[in-house]
């Protein structure tokens, strides 16, 4: 049996109570390096990865009568992992939602994200000239295209608005930063989320 968990944005506050539940039932855990640290408070030891290639390696280790718990940031169905473990012909036998940095970023600042246009730069490139200015935008960044990169490719079409830029969600030194668009800002992590909200004459 292998679970594939949404560990949420981090702060282990935030796993849900059929998360924790699959966690401690689990006779193995693997989890991506950040997350492995979060659990450990709650006494779990997991296996610790950095690539997708690893978690394959580690099931491949796992005796077939154990349960694995694979733990995913966010929500692994939202620019998450499931696809590519799939692609790589893992078979999960159920997955468990997680809270994703957008849906935290959206509720920190108390607005609806019903119509929100969900699109992740995250190690993948996006045509900045098809935006539709009637919609509110947001990004998962990483550490190249981050929110200076949004900022300055908004700027460049001559796009005009306000970027909300969320680093370390639900943690201790989570940062959330206001700025316009073409404007430069040092920022305090390398992941995030880049809300935009255009203004329209």
């Amino acid at each position: 049996m292998i679970k594939l968990i949404g560990a949420g944005p981090g702060n282990i506050d935030l796993l849900t109570g059929q998360a924790l539940k699959a966690i401690k039932e689990a006779d193995v855990l693997i989890a991506f390096e950040r997350i492995g640290a979060d659990l450990r408070p709650l006494g779990q030891d997991p296996i610790i990865v950095k690539r997708v290639d690893q978690v394959l390696e580690e099931v491949e280790k796992i005796e077939k009568d154990q349960s694995i718990a694979i733990m995913a940031s966010g929500d692994p169905c939202f620019f998450g992992i499931i696809d590519l473990l799939k692609r790589k012909g893992l078979e999960i036998d159920e997955v468990i939602a997680g809270i994703s940095s957008v849906q935290y970023l959206f509720n920190r600042l108390q607005q609806s994200y019903s119509q929100v246009a969900t699109q992740s730069v995250h190690g993948r490139d996006f045509d900045f000239s098809s935006i539709d200015l009637r919609k509110t935008y947001s990004f998962l960044i990483d550490q190249d295209r981050n929110a200076n990169y949004i900022s300055q490719k908004l700027k460049d079409q001559g796009y005009k608005g306000k970027l909300y830029c969320g680093y370390n969600l639900s943690y201790d030194d989570e940062k959330i930063i206001e700025i316009n668009i073409g404007d430069q800002i040092t920022e305090p992590s390398k992941l995030g989320v880049v809300v935009v909200e255009f203004y329209v004459d």
